[in-house]
């Protein structure tokens, strides 16, 4: 006799149908749970690209105040350097006034001064020879004051009846003095 066993065969299927649903649904959590990761990464990443525009967008702002800043720093730089120039020589006319004022005899006076550059062109009278001898010497011995020579000759003129002599200097101002 033959027995056939038929509820062994019916009990597996749903056995196996079982299975079958539970590693669909065990698939579909895994694909779930990767959907969910990749969006959370995805949306992750945005954040901190978008942190990262926002430093790079703070930081090219810095730079650009810093190129301004330094430009100011330059220009400023510059306006002390021409205002120490401009201080450095504002004295000097008096300087020069004093010397010749100091280095004057008696017997001389003053017709012309002008500065060009680093020299001093001089136009005066004097009554005597040995006064002008004087003055140069005088010349020679001011701080400012390099050198002295004639630009002309000495020129005697009779003026009622008083010897009258013209002469014309060029005095070569001191290194720090003549470039102001």
């Amino acid at each position: 006799m033959i027995e056939i066993n038929l509820l062994s065969s019916i009990g597996e299927k749903p056995k196996q149908k079982g299975l079958q649903e539970r590693f669909w649904f065990v698939v579909l959590i895994v694909v779930l749970v990767e959907c969910a990761l990749l969006f959370g990464v995805s949306a992750f990443e945005k954040s901190k690209i978008k942190h990262l525009e926002e430093r790079k967008a703070y930081l090219s702002n810095l730079s650009n105040k810093i190129r301004v800043l330094q430009n100011d720093e330059a220009k400023a730089r510059q306006l002390v350097n021409t205002i120490s120039k401009l201080e450095a020589g504002k004295n000097l006319p008096v300087e020069i006034l004093y010397a010749l004022s100091n280095a004057l005899p008696s017997n001389v006076w003053l017709n012309r001064v002008e500065k060009q550059a680093n020299t001093l062109n001089i136009s005066a009278s004097s009554l005597d020879i040995d006064s002008i001898s004087l003055f140069m010497n005088n010349l020679l011995k001011e701080k400012i004051i390099s050198e002295v020579r004639f630009n002309q000759g000495v020129t005697k003129t009779n003026a009622s009846q008083q010897n009258i002599y013209q002469f014309s200097l060029i005095c070569t101002l001191r290194g720090n003095y003549g470039a102001k």
